[in-house]
């Protein structure tokens, strides 16, 4: 199975099916979030390859103005229409006996000396289809900067989405929480025409089965591969580095590898990653007036100071000025912002600030040699850990996640989830339905059903019958898959006030609180026949 069918697969199909329809005149918008290397893979090795019939005008809105997005839009216009690579002039010069129209539009619109509105952008790709009859994906990568760029944008947004039927609209952001606030506010009334594909979901298990692909012939065992997945987050091109060194390094002493791997590659000085991260953090000092407090900020986080109150309590700054200082941060993308509880939002550079940037920033000892010293005892401490985590079975990790909880909000799934403080809990176990119910008790009680296999709608039924008589406001009742959830079942959860997560909002909530998340290599409800090639 090649690269761009199996990675992604939920979403790649979703987008095949859309344009396909589009070329057959029916239009579905769509919106595209998720992690910027998850977004790249979808345009770079998906939608720049399969769909060479349509024309794709392409355009990144970051780090440009109106004019620079208008010249990249008509640059990325013609390109396409003329199969060329050539100058904007040049190519101007080559249509304008095809296209006048059109390239008169342009040329008029870059020597008018005026601020640029979004309108002319979108103007000129009216005017290419009225003159050519051609339909166009525009992709919008990056659109929250559309907000920066022009004011009152989405006013001639809307009016070219309701009047041009012709052009379909791929809107991308990496920054999540800013784009669903857009797309629920000022894009609001957009949003009915844009269908909203989380790059994100299903992200755990797509990753662990990517990294097993590039290890290939390589056989780590699951627990080898699924401390890598964890510690690499969502980010895919660090996969496809990682994956290298461990092919260089490979042996059966698995932790002497993680050790040789993270040794080589995070800690150096002169490694990748290392200096990846460290432009991060000059990124920070270049954003901040006083940085260190935004550094010791994320350093505490990445530690485990997961809310407000605990950073507050480190007295790092004044109390009233660390939620801004938050705030910043989640603008600039390196926080998640879950309600109660912080996050820092690229995984390996966290455990970077922890195992290697903390030594720098707290300098204990200037000694490279001590350093490693160091950095070898917590990567020790780190992997037992991780070891210990996960033997356990999964009723044992969600009993220990739910003890995490002190009364946090969260929000999940477009909905805000008070997590109740637990001081004891008692776990049912029924072998021969691969159920288990969990109890816990604090403030409140929690009812937790859990099920080994796919749930389906009889399942939901069935345990909200069973849980009827304990409904009301101090009783908590949570419904948890360890596979896929289908949207029906999820409907009646709601209907019937009852919380329902699958697997991926446990490995959600995992990664939120700083937990292993749950690999299971048995329970792939993605749909993908075989991930790598059988011997």
């Amino acid at each position: 199975m090649s690269d761009n069918i199996f990675f992604h697969w939920s979403s790649t199909n979703t987008i095949g099916k859309r344009i396909e329809s589009f070329k057959e005149g029916y239009r579905r918008n769509i919106a595209l979030l998720g992690n910027r290397s998850r977004i790249d893979y979808i345009r770079y090795k998906y939608l720049s390859t399969c769909f060479d019939n349509e024309m794709i005008i392409y355009v990144n809105t970051s780090y440009i103005g109106g004019k620079e997005l208008f010249s990249n839009i008509a640059h990325s216009l013609l390109s396409r229409y003329l199969k060329s690579h050539d100058s904007l002039d040049k190519m101007i010069s080559a249509a304008s006996y095809i296209i006048p129209s059109t390239t008169s539009f342009i040329k008029k619109t870059l020597k008018n000396g005026s601020p640029i509105s979004f309108l002319k952008p979108l103007e000129l790709i009216n005017k290419f289809i009225n003159e050519t009859s051609n339909r166009c994906i525009l992709i919008l990568d990056e659109f929250t900067e559309l907000r920066r760029i022009f004011k009152n944008f989405h006013q001639d947004f809307s009016k070219f989405i309701i009047f041009q039927n012709k052009c379909m609209i791929i809107m991308t952001s990496s920054s999540i929480s800013l784009a669903k606030k857009m797309l629920s506010s000022e894009l609001n009334f957009l949003f009915g025409n844009f269908e909203h594909i989380d790059l994100n979901e299903n992200a755990y298990i797509e990753n662990y089965f990517y990294f097993k692909k590039l290890l290939y012939p390589i056989k780590p065992t699951p627990m080898f591969m699924s401390f890598f997945a964890d510690i690499m987050g969502e980010n895919t091109s660090y996969f496809d580095i990682i994956a290298k060194e461990i092919k260089k390094y490979y042996d059966d002493d698995e932790s002497d590898c993680i050790k040789k791997v993270l040794k080589h590659n995070i800690l150096k000085e002169e490694s990748y990653f290392f200096q990846r991260f460290i432009a991060r953090i000059d990124v920070i000092k270049g954003k901040f007036k006083n940085y260190v407090v935004p550094l010791e900020i994320i350093m505490a986080i990445s530690n485990g100071y997961m809310r407000r109150k605990e950073i507050a309590s480190l007295n790092i700054t004044k109390e009233r000025d660390v939620l801004p200082q938050l705030n910043k941060l989640s603008e600039l993308n390196y926080i998640s912002n879950n309600g109660d509880v912080y996050s820092i939002k690229d995984v390996l550079f966290s455990f970077w600030l922890s195992h290697v940037f903390s030594y720098y920033f707290y300098p204990i000892t200037m000694d490279i040699t001590a350093r490693e010293r160091l950095f070898d005892a917590k990567l020790e401490e780190t992997i037992d850990i991780f070891r210990d985590t996960y033997l356990k079975d999964a009723t044992e990790r969600i009993t220990d996640l739910i003890t995490t909880f002190k009364d946090d909000y969260l929000k999940m799934r477009k909905q805000r989830i008070r997590l109740p403080h637990i001081d004891k809990t008692k776990v049912f176990s029924y072998p021969d339905k691969r159920f288990n119910f969990l109890v816990g008790e604090g403030k409140e009680i929690i009812f937790i059903g859990i099920k080994e296999d796919t749930a389906d709608d009889n399942d939901i039924i069935d345990y909200i019958e069973k849980t009827q008589a304990f409904k009301n406001k101090k009783v908590k009742r949570i419904f948890i898959t360890l596979n896929g959830l289908s949207t029906s079942a999820r409907i009646i959860a709601k209907e019937n006030r009852l919380i329902a997560w699958d697997v991926n909002d446990i490995n959600d909530l995992l990664r939120i609180y700083r937990k292993p998340v749950i690999i299971n290599e048995n329970n792939n409800n993605i749909g993908y026949p075989y991930l790598y090639d059988k011997e």
